[in-house]
C-alpha cells in the first residue's frame, strides 16, 4: 500500500453519491415518522408518507445508476456497490457501519477514502 494518497478523478460523482445516500437516508426517516404519525394521529399523514416513499424510491434509482460507473482506478473494484468480496485487512470500518457505509461517511467528513478491496488510500482534492 502507498503511503500517499492518491487523487480519486471521479471525485465529483462520488461525493455526489454519497450527498445522494445521506438524503435517501433522511428520506427514510422522514417515511418512518410520517407513517407512526398517521397509525397514531391522523390519516392526513399518508400522503406526506407518499412523498417521502416516492423520493426515496427515486433517490435510490439515481444513486444506483451513479454507483455502476464508480470503480476503483488500480483494483476495478465497484466500490459503492454491496459485494460479497473478501475485505482488504487494511480497508477501515467504523463499529457498527458497513466498510462501504465508513466509505461514505469519510468521503462526508475527511474528503478521503480507502478503497475497501485493494486497501489503497485516494484522496479527492489535489
Amino acid at each position: 500500500m502507498p503511503h500517499i494518497a492518491r487523487h480519486f478523478k471521479h471525485s465529483l460523482v462520488l461525493v455526489l453519491a454519497t450527498f445522494l445516500w445521506f438524503v435517501s437516508g433522511l428520506m427514510l426517516v422522514g417515511l418512518l415518522v410520517s407513517f407512526v404519525l398517521m397509525l397514531a394521529a391522523d390519516k392526513e399523514y399518508a400522503k406526506v408518507a407518499a412523498v417521502f416513499l416516492g423520493g426515496w424510491v427515486v433517490l435510490r434509482v439515481i444513486r444506483f445508476m451513479i454507483a455502476r460507473k464508480v470503480s476503483c482506478p488500480l483494483c476495478h473494484g465497484h466500490i459503492l456497490q454491496k459485494k460479497k468480496c473478501r475485505m482488504h485487512q487494511e480497508s477501515r470500518r467504523f463499529g457498527p457501519l458497513s466498510h462501504r457505509q465508513t466509505m461514505m461517511v469519510d468521503v462526508a467528513t475527511r474528503g478521503r477514502f480507502t478503497c475497501m478491496f485493494c486497501g489503497t488510500p485516494y484522496r479527492l482534492r489535489r
